[in-house]
């Protein structure tokens, strides 16, 4: 994941991660202008720049695919175009091979049937070369006959080769493709052929294995041509970032709503900070160490070409540093750098640029480049996204709120609207909330290490509260608050409030992330934003929509079951069962089932009208769990003893 400037999307995750979550969505927004990066293949074959899904979770998850990956499965097959301008540093190398050549006997009457005799490399579908003196002829094989040594042709000989004339000779021609991304490979793809009849068909072998493009016959006709050895890169790719406005988010906010799994949502890149441009190091020469003795070894070089991974216009000026060698040098007006003096191989390159992320990639240092071609490398420029206005991250936050956008059965963690606000302006913004049980408003924002060392960033709090709701569901249960979980992978907390201010932000409905001497940073608050005493508590609304759920899914055997008192008395039986499950692991209050909870499905209800109609009713009634929010103590000196009574 990169580490964008402005974004905070890694950090966010890696809080909720650290904190005690297990599972996230992502949703990725793309706006207008957002292209894949494609190329051509003699114009016959087109790549593009895609994201298999099986990586995406299919086989990971268990058995059976969740219904979101049917979906994708169903509308892009096993892959996903993947729009940005990451693609642009992607690039094909296609090779041909060829097995070695073998004899072959044809007759005249048959010559689409050869006698073979040796087997490797020949199955249906495999490209073959036929030579007999200066004539060649290529097709494919039809069908092979290992037990009788025989292939079948899809084409038969031409009259041109006589099977009495000298031998005639069979070769197998195979392909063979790398993937490269920024000059490095990353992916193999061997023993392919351009026949749609072979099991390793060029294009299908690669769109089901590649984890970053895929590759199509730009028309049907064309489905078994070959396509020519050569290095085909990858371009057009845009993030279409700087053309992302709010009703981007709207539509994100409604596509997760088709995911069941879904029960908290956070939008922790929704308030953005100007971006600042990485530091660019100065290059200073780095001294020899004089206690070591150069080796007589040969050495290699480097020749580069640096471009705009969107534009692919050539970047000028860039510091170019060989990791652990001291060698710098900077690029010229065509992007151009040479490297003189490495170790032979693989060697890691740093570019900066100003205006750009840094890069680094991996490079192979030759030992006389001089006349190849350089090495394509290039770099990200930093995007400028547009902030949101106030108004529409207001606007945003307030649909967050809406289950009838958002989805049933989830809670919307809210960020403040700005980096560092006083406590007067975080309670004006949670008073401007709406009053919604489904809402829980978190400040402030939090300091996180910043690219691994000791500098902070401050950083949204919302993905690392998700991760404190999903630690206590997994410590207790839903019913457990996320209050006074422990949030991991924070280092500071640039707010404090004295003890009267703090109290006010919680009767506010304000959930604040506290620093305690001794007892790490903590998530101090577990209330909802609704203004309903009944609502208040968050663990109260997740528990509620627990229940509901699970009765949803669990209970609709009754469906189609006979208008009968049998039947209400099963559904009595069935819920009142499940419900003590629950009462016993502590979900409840109240001491006996009596107390925790009554469950009614009786003629009273279900009168004749309504059963005329086809309903069954049954009413629930629960006493939740509530969390101690205030403990006070009073201590009572006495003659002797000293007496501790607590209140709430």
């Amino acid at each position: 994941m990169i580490l964008c400037p402005g974004f905070f999307l890694a950090h966010t995750v890696k809080g909720f991660f650290e904190t005690g979550g297990q599972a996230v969505h992502i949703l990725r927004l793309i706006g207008p202008g957002a292209q894949p990066a494609v190329g051509a293949i003699a114009e016959v074959w087109q790549i593009s720049a895609a994201t298999r899904a099986a990586d995406l979770g299919i086989g990971l998850v268990g058995a059976t695919p969740l219904p979101w990956q049917d979906r994708i499965l169903q509308r892009h097959g096993s892959s996903i175009p993947d729009p940005g301008s990451w693609g642009n540093r992607l690039s094909l190398r296609i090779m041909h091979d060829a097995t070695p050549s073998q004899p072959v006997l044809f007759r005249a009457a048959h010559r689409e049937q050869l006698e073979v005799s040796q087997m490797t490399g020949l199955e249906p579908g495999a490209w073959v070369d036929i030579r007999q003196g200066n004539a060649t002829f290529s097709t494919t094989l039809a069908s092979v006959d290992t037990l009788r040594g025989q292939v079948v042709l899809a084409d038969p000989l031409p009259i041109a080769l006589d099977p009495d004339g000298p031998g005639p000779m069979l070769q197998v021609r195979t392909l063979t493709a790398e993937l490269h991304f920024s000059g490095q490979r990353v992916e193999l793809f061997s023993n392919l052929s351009p026949s749609v009849t072979h099991a390793r068909h060029f294009a299908q072998a690669i769109t089901r294995e590649s984890q970053f493009v895929r590759v199509a016959p730009m028309a049907v006709t064309d489905a078994d041509r070959l396509p020519e050895a050569g290095d085909y890169s990858l371009s057009g790719g845009r993030d279409g970032l700087e053309l992302q406005t709010e009703a981007d988010w709207l539509a994100a906010l409604a596509a997760q709503a088709a995911e069941d799994e879904i029960a908290l949502i956070a939008a922790p890149d929704l308030v953005r900070t100007p971006p600042a441009a990485p530091p660019v190091p100065d290059s200073a020469p780095v001294a020899p160490d004089l206690c070591v003795l150069p080796l007589a070894r040969p050495r290699g070089r480097i020749e580069g070409e640096l471009h705009n991974a969107e534009t692919d216009a050539p970047i000028a000026d860039v510091l170019v540093t060989v990791a652990g060698e001291g060698k710098t040098t900077r690029s010229d007006e065509n992007g151009r750098f040479t490297l003189k003096g490495l170790p032979l191989g693989i060697v890691e390159l740093r570019l900066f640029a100003s205006g750009y992320l840094p890069a680094d990639p991996l490079v192979q240092a030759r030992i006389d480049a001089s006349d190849a071609e350089p090495t394509l490398l290039r770099m990200m420029a930093l995007q400028e996204v547009p902030a949101l206005s106030p108004e529409a991250i207001a606007r945003v936050q307030q649909a967050m709120l809406d289950p009838g956008l958002v989805g049933p059965f989830r809670i919307a963690l809210l960020d403040p609207p700005a980096p560092e606000q006083p406590p007067e302006a975080l309670l004006e913004w949670v008073s401007k909330l709406d009053r919604s049980a489904r809402g829980f408003a978190v400040a402030p924002w939090i300091g996180v290490p910043d690219d691994g060392d000791d500098a902070l960033l401050l950083c949204p709090p919302s993905g690392h509260v998700c991760g404190a709701f999903a630690a206590a569901e997994a410590l207790q249960g839903v019913h457990r608050a996320p209050g006074n979980m422990v949030l991991r992978h924070v280092k500071s907390v640039p707010l404090l409030l004295d003890e009267a201010l703090a109290t006010e932000c919680y009767r506010a409905a304000l959930n604040l992330i506290e620093a305690t001497p001794g007892r790490a940073i903590r998530l101090m608050g577990s209330r909802s934003l609704s203004a309903n005493p009944d609502w208040d508590q968050v663990s109260v609304r997740r528990l509620f929509d627990a229940l509901e759920r699970t009765l949803l899914t669990r209970f609709d055997w009754a469906i189609f079951e006979p208008a009968t008192p049998l039947t209400r008395q099963l559904i009595v039986f069935a819920i009142e069962e499940f419900l003590e499950t629950l009462r016993r692991r502590g979900m409840f209050a109240g001491q006996t089932p009596e107390e925790a909870y009554s469950v009614r499905c009786d003629a009273e209800l279900n009168l004749p009208a309504s059963q005329a109609r086809g309903e069954l009713i049954a009413e629930i009634a629960i006493a939740p769990t509530r969390p101690y929010e205030f403990i006070t103590f009073s201590l009572a000196a006495q003659a002797e003893a000293l007496n501790v009574t607590e209140g709430a």
